[in-house]
């Protein structure tokens, strides 16, 4: 097991020394800050990486996390000091001003390293209060041989997590480059009126931040399929008068529509809403969008069958019980997210609400599990 010394010793002359500080101290500018920072410091990762990388993949994330837990101090930044440090800054910081490490500059160190040793690794956000809709907690993530392991030096045990509210951003980490894939052709699924429901409200989340810098999309339905009512868009930031809506006669002519929808790259995105897609005929709209760059999403509605088709993502979205949070009524609009299939991803399921213009990551808490395994099981 390497040692501090050993560690800072192995790194000639660091490139990089950044520390960037928030300057509105939110979570949003925090996880922007952390990521540019663990982008700075791969080449540092990359030299750091021969001192932890095992034949075993999970012993390489335990070596990892011994070194942070039992090598750096850690203490908690003031909420109002928030800062984010390339690898090397952290470790010259330890070394010559008596520094002590965060749990973001935990994270930082391990995503980078586990990523420079093969082994894939992101950040994960947690909010620990559930009266608090924020994240203020930071560890890695780390994917070995399919299973989820966690590495956070905080805890006391490797591969442990602590328990939370809601994650932050998950759905990014499941794609390439953890960034949500534009100017391709996602694929939902639907077998039931529920899911109908939840899948466009899904949908609308997407597409609000999709067309956040302006622009146009078309929503294709065969009637009387189509399952949006216009004016609810306003409550996930969306304009209606930016979206035309197209009902067609026939599913063959949806499916046309769609196509030459695709094509249109004054477009933002395009929704169709068919229950049955060929593999050919899904070549076909993810072709049209290589070219175009729109984004394309088909919502199946009881499809016949679960068949293979070239769109790059497929998913499945389900309602959860909403709880009451001291408040009358029945709570945020809560989803059981499926990611069933992602190209060159990791697939992977959340609970998440909708709530204050932000799709928040949460724990289901034991009365809406007592009533949903009372609902499906």
């Amino acid at each position: 097991m390497p040692d501090f010394s050993t560690i800072v010793s192995s790194i000639d002359k660091p490139r990089y020394k950044s520390e960037h500080i928030t300057t509105y101290q939110n979570a949003r500018e925090i996880v922007q800050n952390l990521k540019r920072a663990e982008a700075e410091s791969r080449n540092t990762s990359k030299e750091l990486s021969k001192h932890f990388k095992e034949a075993d993949q999970k012993a390489t994330a335990a070596k990892v996390w011994y070194f942070l837990r039992t090598q750096l101090k850690y203490y908690a930044e003031p909420k109002t000091d928030q800062t984010a440090k390339t690898i090397s800054r952290m470790l010259n910081d330890c070394l010559y001003k008596n520094g002590t490490v965060d749990c973001k500059h935990y994270a930082t160190f391990a995503v980078g390293v586990l990523n420079a040793c093969g082994v894939p690794a992101w950040f994960t956000f947690v909010g620990q209060d559930k009266d608090k809709k924020k994240p203020n907690h930071a560890y890695c993530t780390a994917l070995v041989n399919n299973e989820l392991i966690t590495i956070d030096p905080c805890r006391k045990r490797f591969n442990s997590e602590c328990k939370y509210w809601y994650k932050w951003n998950q759905l990014e980490n499941a794609f390439p480059d953890k960034v949500f894939a534009k100017g391709v052709v996602h694929e939902l699924l639907s077998f039931s009126s529920e899911q109908a429901t939840c899948t466009s409200a899904f949908m609308s989340v997407i597409l609000g931040k999709l067309m956040r810098p302006g622009g146009y999309c078309l929503w294709i339905s065969t009637v009387p399929r189509r399952s949006i009512f216009p004016p609810a868009l306003k409550a996930f930031g969306i304009d209606p008068g930016k979206i035309l809506f197209v009902d067609t006669a026939k599913p063959k002519e949806t499916l046309w529509a769609v196509e030459e929808a695709l094509k249109c790259d004054a477009l933002v995105a395009v929704i169709g809403e068919l229950s049955e897609l060929s593999f050919n005929d899904s070549r076909r709209l993810q072709l049209a969008v290589e070219k175009s760059k729109v984004t394309g999403f088909i919502h199946r509605f009881r499809p016949k069958a679960e068949n293979a088709v070239a769109c790059v993502t497929r998913w499945k979205i389900s309602p959860l019980p909403g709880t009451l949070s001291h408040m009358p009524g029945v709570g945020f609009p809560k989803w059981q997210v499926d990611l069933l299939k992602v190209r060159n991803g990791q697939p992977g399921n959340w609970q998440v609400q909708w709530c204050n213009n932000e799709l928040e990551y949460i724990g289901i808490d034991q009365a809406a599990a007592k009533i949903l395994n009372l609902k499906t099981g």
